[in-house]
């Protein structure tokens, strides 16, 4: 797969968008889930759903429960959910926004 995704998501770590997926560090995740598009996101949408328990979607998960308003935390909830397979996923809270979340 390709990697096409903004190198301004990488501006401030050592990384580049030319490594492989598996090794580029939170700060990237991070980046591209406040600041990135459709186009970065699917980079890692692709990713997630090739292997929904892998590196990239374990640590794409650690994001999204620690940094749940960051403008596309939501839409990597349900990528996550939906990949790995929970029916439910569309009718459960995003975490940190509803006290009443259960883990999945």
């Amino acid at each position: 797969m390709s990697h096409v995704i903004r190198p301004q998501m990488f501006r401030n770590v050592s990384a580049s968008p030319k490594d492989p997926i598996s090794s580029w560090p939170y700060e990237v995740y991070v980046a591209t889930l406040q600041y990135g598009n459709v186009f970065d996101w699917r980079v890692f949408a692709e990713e997630i759903r090739r292997d929904p328990w892998g590196e990239v979607a374990e640590l794409m998960n650690s994001v999204v429960h620690e940094l749940p308003n960051l403008d596309a935390s939501p839409l990597f909830f349900l990528i996550l959910g939906q990949a790995r397979g929970d029916e439910e996923i569309f009718f459960k809270s995003l975490p940190g926004r509803d006290n009443d979340y259960e883990a999945w």
